[in-house]
C-alpha cells in the first residue's frame, strides 16, 4: 500500500483570497488561524495588507494559476504523511 502525503506550502497576496484555488489544488488551510485569514480577506473591501496563508494539499500547487489571481506560491514544499 502506497503512503499518501500532503504537500505543505504558503501563498501570499492582497485582496480577497481565491477560494476556488482550494478546490482546484485539492488543498485546505493548515490551521484554524489560516482559515480565519481567508475568511477575513473575503469580508473586507478596499485596499488590504498582504496576507500569508499556510495550506496543504494532495498535489503540487498550480503556481501559474495562483499568479493569475494575484497570489504567489511560496516554497519550500514540505511533505507530511497522511
Amino acid at each position: 500500500m502506497a503512503v499518501r502525503e500532503l504537500i505543505q506550502y504558503r501563498v501570499t497576496g492582497r485582496g480577497q483570497f481565491p477560494v476556488d484555488m482550494l478546490r482546484y489544488d485539492l488543498a485546505h488551510p493548515r490551521s484554524e488561524s489560516d482559515a480565519g485569514i481567508i475568511e477575513d480577506s473575503l469580508n473586507r473591501r478596499g485596499p488590504q495588507a498582504e496576507h500569508e496563508v499556510k495550506l496543504e494539499g494532495m498535489k503540487q500547487p498550480t503556481v501559474d494559476r495562483w499568479s493569475s489571481f494575484g497570489w504567489q506560491v511560496v516554497g519550500p514544499f514540505n511533505k507530511r504523511p497522511v
